[in-house]
């Protein structure tokens, strides 16, 4: 017994397309009752011996969003906006993909989306009554232009924030854990913990087909 379509020629209709025949005889009728149970025992046995296989893609997705006002690059004016913290990963617990954006106070728009893997840096940099933070990506970095800056309502948003970015960030980058020898730590005056990770460095390196020994 196999399931599948069903060819039906429309100008010999069965009984059963017909009106005024009772549906009840079909339903109960033994043919149709062993016809179901023969598929319920086929697909139990195709089905039994993949119990043991793991899941091909086995992907989760998290997002944090949250009210902020943000100044993009090259503009010197702090707009509400929908900040959207999105990172794809394993339920194994491996980060693969990440993006922040910043949306309109309506999400109709996208006014800027950043990349994860192009963060450097996530820092405070907040004034009196203003908790602020700022995204450096690799084109401010090698360009000298302004980051991104994001402004928040208090102080508890900002740190929240801040932890999630640099927590994401550093799970991306392979940052976590006890550090590897070599690696250099900067704390700067405001208490941010700066790392150079040269293991990490060496292994994007060799990804990329840049290393030489």
């Amino acid at each position: 017994v196999e399931a599948g379509a069903v060819t039906v020629d429309p100008q010999v209709l069965p009984n059963w397309f017909h009106e005024g025949v009772p549906s009840g005889q079909f339903e109960s009728a033994p043919w149709r009752s062993k016809i179901l149970a023969d598929l319920k025992i086929r697909h139990s046995l195709e089905t039994s011996t993949f119990e043991k296989y793991e899941l091909a893609v086995e992907m989760a997705s998290w997002v944090k969003t949250g009210e902020c006002r943000c100044c993009l690059p090259g503009t010197a004016v702090y707009d509400d906006c929908i900040l959207e913290l999105e990172w794809v990963g394993s339920q194994a617990g491996c980060l693969d993909s990440g993006t922040l954006s910043v949306l309109t106070i309506d999400k109709a728009h996208t006014r800027a989306q950043l990349s994860l893997g192009e963060v450097v840096c996530v820092s405070s940099c907040s004034e009196p009554g203003n908790p602020r933070l700022a995204v450096h990506t690799l084109r401010s970095a090698a360009t000298r232009t302004a980051p991104l800056r994001l402004q928040f309502c208090g102080d508890v948003d900002h740190d929240d924030w801040l932890a999630n970015l640099t927590s994401v960030c550093c799970q991306m980058m392979g940052l976590e854990g006890s550090p590897k020898k070599g690696s250099i730590w900067i704390t700067s005056r405001l208490g941010e913990v700066f790392s150079f990770d040269p293991s990490t460095f060496q292994t994007a390196q060799q990804r990329d087909g840049l290393y030489c020994h």
